[in-house]
């Protein structure tokens, strides 16, 4: 049934919802596995080779890496029935995603089998802003840092997980007249991607070109919850307020918490890393963002510049407080040697990859939705 979102002008402040990934009340746990293509500028981007740079951010003939051998749907909808078996009575609901690549997703809780009838809750999220509605909850609006979709699958990262040992991949499956790929490990959602074992364990089938289309979650050894997709539209109506690319919220409606997001160039006498970017991306978004990495601590600045290559997606972040100590974990993720003596830090997500790393001192963090573009620019940082 089609919706028509309430603009957000009408809508009421309410509690605090903060983060990257969309607002899931029932939230399909959408875990989007990918694999790394063994072309080109592959993990060991011993073919990657950059060029001279320019100030104010990406190299003026930086970095080639060749697109993905299976291309990314750009856009796509899928119908899910969802069974719930985590509480004392199992009960069967609908989840409705539709996503444009790179930077749009549409989520829909709606009550019963499907296709499902009223909506009890939606988060809508595009390139600038994240707009979650809730009968419960009323509706609210939070910036959103410019990066990867989590709810977009990118059919290259997960094959790079299971070479790294974090992920498994067990065979081929078909749902909804789909042929899809299944891959085990740890938690749904998007958490760093770890092996299996008897107490959290997610099947996820996806397709060649990166839709999900099903998902099993089991905690404890009892299985908990199953999505699976009944419908799959490779070509669905975009409606003008499908994705609200033309809201704007006014400081009265936008929650601001302990992420604030400016948008717009770095301030002015920032020490910035010039960024290679990769041949054929282009700037999509910049933002200064001001974040509380716990409760009394001061706030850190980061400064974060995405780039766009058709349905890929390059996002780069940048530690601006001086003195400040990493936001992230150190030993977190996989030490991997990019030459010339350096090594990094790489993470697998369920929609991207994050490389970690210092060059000059400076603290940077790659996210890419595929793995060859992230350690190509992570390699060139490093050098």
């Amino acid at each position: 049934s089609a919706v028509t979102p309430v603009p957000v002008k009408q809508r009421r402040r309410t509690a605090l919802r903060s983060g990257r990934h969309l607002s899931r009340p029932r939230r399909l746990a959408a875990v989007w596995i990918v694999g790394l293509m063994a072309v080109g500028c592959a993990a060991s981007l011993t073919s990657c080779e950059s060029g001279p740079r320019r100030r104010n951010g990406a190299s003026s003939s930086a970095i080639f890496v060749p697109g993905p051998d299976v291309a990314p749907a750009p856009s796509f909808r899928v119908v899910y029935r969802v069974d719930d078996t985590a509480g004392p009575q199992p009960f069967v609901s609908t989840d409705v995603l539709q996503v444009r690549r790179p930077f749009e997703a549409r989520l829909e809780h709606r009550l019963g089998v499907p296709p499902g009838g009223t909506i009890k809750s939606s988060t809508v999220e595009n390139v600038r802003f994240r707009i979650n509605a809730s009968d419960n909850d009323g509706h609210f609006a939070t910036r959103r840092v410019p990066g990867p979709l989590s709810e977009a699958p990118s059919p290259d990262v997960l094959e790079a997980a299971v070479a790294a040992g974090v992920a498994e991949r067990v065979g081929d499956g078909a749902v909804a007249n789909e042929r899809c790929i299944r891959y085990l490990y740890r938690q749904a959602g998007n958490e760093i991607l770890a092996r299996p074992d008897e107490q959290q364990r997610v099947e996820a089938c996806v397709t060649p070109d990166g839709i999900l289309v099903r998902e099993a979650i089991r905690l404890e050894g009892r299985q908990v919850r199953v999505a699976e997709a009944v419908d799959v539209d490779r070509h669905p109506s975009v409606e003008r307020d499908t994705f609200m690319v033309t809201e704007d919220p006014d400081s009265t409606e936008l929650l601001e918490t302990a992420q604030l997001v400016s948008e717009g160039k770095a301030p002015k006498g920032s020490k910035l890393v010039e960024v290679p970017v990769p041949t054929g991306f282009r700037t999509s978004s910049q933002a200064t963002v001001n974040r509380q990495p716990g409760e009394n601590s001061p706030m850190t600045a980061f400064f974060v510049a995405s780039y766009q290559r058709g349905t890929e997606i390059l996002a780069v972040e940048q530690l601006l407080t001086a003195g400040a100590e990493g936001p992230w974990p150190q030993d977190e993720g996989s030490v991997v040697d990019v030459g010339h003596g350096r090594s990094v830090r790489v993470l697998y997500r369920a929609a991207y990859i994050e490389v970690r790393l210092a060059p000059g001192g400076h603290l940077v963090r790659v996210m890419a939705d595929r793995a060859a573009v992230a350690l190509a620019v992570a390699r060139s940082l490093a050098a």
